[in-house]
């Protein structure tokens, strides 16, 4: 990053209020954090927020409701407790990882800081005593800076860990025989998967799956295809997102940015600083439970640190990039997620708050035309949303009162604000008045319909 120090004095730049497409709200789930850094959900919905100087906590239905461990950690400079995940299998092994770096208190610690992925296994809402299991070790924190530390479970259950150069020596990210600048792959247990593309190849880090990055802050996988998608923090004129592959070299430090040269990959997304303006990229998430509206729905959302801003970017199947655009101001963004229920989480270290982006579409109206029909004719009735439907689609429940045959439900299409259905009444002797009611995410609208002779 560049660096955790500003996050206060950004904060302070970040008074007003955020500006959003319509239909979508940014609020607090949860403040009074003290330099957060990582989230991550527990199978039960429970969130875990790594704070930087050491403490996990345990976050739900809005409040902290305790600290499940402090991590003894060195937190000066970008160093500190920075990742954590679940195990594929947390409902029955209770493991919890996390990525920190070491101090003098850690359990056997280095000489001096180093950075750090330890298993943990939980009791509850606190951590089992003497639990902690180091998985990889000695991973440079050279000069504090540039020690990345997101850690994600592939589609393929392999652990996934980011390290960063170290911030001294540059050359670590193009260097295998360490652990430096590069995406790292390993079993749940510490060992290393035999399909490693450096896997038993000379004096080559068995654990590496790529490299040539400087400090690949964060990642995540897209859930379309797999591919991993790692926000790398750039120097002083590009940052980039770079589609991870088995064995890929990324060009730091020799290269940063878009390239063509033979034996390093271009970035699938990068951007320049300006002569005004740095930046810092904090990863990003893919929302895939359709939860928000076309064109947003499917989309990489990803953070700017430094800039305050989430933008959204949309890749072709082929993770080629069609559009990248601003989204929205954010407080220091620092870690994404997408929620259970299709919302777009975010850690604010400068707010101290864990953060959720929600979209919702309010049913607005129902309308009959015409109002008065012969009976064994129909009506139709329209269904109109305030803004457009989710990509799930936007489901209603009909009734209608007796003399009258409606779809017991129906849904407005992803993207669209209305619909339609028809009202087919039954032949009547005597003139009467049908109600029709539909119902959306507990809001009700009627219309009246007449019916004669």
């Amino acid at each position: 990053m560049r660096k955790f120090a500003l996050a206060a004095f950004c904060a302070a730049l970040s008074t007003t209020a955020f500006s959003l497409p319509p239909g979508f709200t940014d609020t607090a789930y949860v403040s009074g954090l003290t330099q957060p850094t990582a989230m991550a959900f527990a199978p039960d919905g429970r969130i875990f927020v790594t704070q930087k100087t050491g403490a996990i906590k345990i976050v739900q239905s809005s409040h902290i409701i305790g600290t499940f461990a402090t991590i003894n950690c060195t937190s000066n400079s970008e160093r500190g407790v920075l990742g954590i995940a679940f195990d594929p299998n947390f409902s029955t092994n209770n493991f919890v990882y996390v990525y920190y770096t070491t101090s003098a208190t850690s359990l056997t610690p280095p000489a001096t800081p180093k950075n750090r992925v330890s298993r943990f296994t939980a009791n509850g809402n606190t951590v089992a005593a003497g639990s902690e299991v180091i998985l990889l070790d000695n991973i440079p924190s050279d000069a504090g800076n540039h020690n990345a530390g997101c850690l994600r479970f592939g589609p393929d259950g392999k652990l996934y860990i980011a390290t960063g150069d170290g911030g001294q020596d540059h050359t670590n990210s193009q260097n295998l025989t360490n652990l430096a600048g590069k995406i790292l792959r390993i079993n749940s247990s510490g060992t290393v998967p035999s399909d490693n593309p450096f896997f038993g190849v000379g004096g080559d880090r068995p654990e590496i799956y790529c490299y040539g990055l400087r400090n690949p802050f964060r990642f995540s996988f897209r859930p379309s295809n797999g591919a991993l998608y790692i926000g790398d923090v750039g120097e002083s004129t590009w940052e980039e997102v770079n589609v991870g592959v088995p064995g890929g070299n990324y060009g730091w430090n020799i290269y940063e940015g878009p390239t063509n040269v033979a034996g390093f990959i271009s970035p699938a997304l990068s951007y320049m600083h300006t002569a005004s303006q740095s930046a810092t990229v904090t990863g990003g998430v893919f929302m895939n439970l359709k939860r928000f509206a076309p064109p947003y729905d499917g989309s990489y959302f990803y953070g700017d640190y430094i800039r305050q801003t989430i933008n959204t970017a949309v890749f072709n199947g082929s993770n080629q990039l069609q559009s990248d655009t601003f989204f929205t101001n954010a407080n220091t963004p620092v870690d994404f997620t997408e929620g259970p229920q299709g919302d777009l989480w975010y850690v604010s270290i400068g707010q101290g708050s864990l953060r959720h982006i929600v979209y919702k579409s309010t049913f607005t109206n129902m309308t009959l035309s015409p109002t008065t029909v012969k009976g064994g004719l129909q009506s139709t009735a329209t269904l109109t949303l305030d803004q457009p439907a989710p990509a799930a689609g936007a489901v209603f429940k009909i009734t209608s009162s007796a003399g009258a045959t409606v779809p017991a439900s129906l849904s407005i299409h992803g993207g669209l604000k209305t619909t339609t259905f028809k009202v087919t009444t039954a032949t009547t002797s005597t003139q009467k008045t049908l109600t029709i009611t539909a119902t959306r995410l507990g809001v009700t609208k009627t219309a009246s319909l007449t019916v004669t002779p």
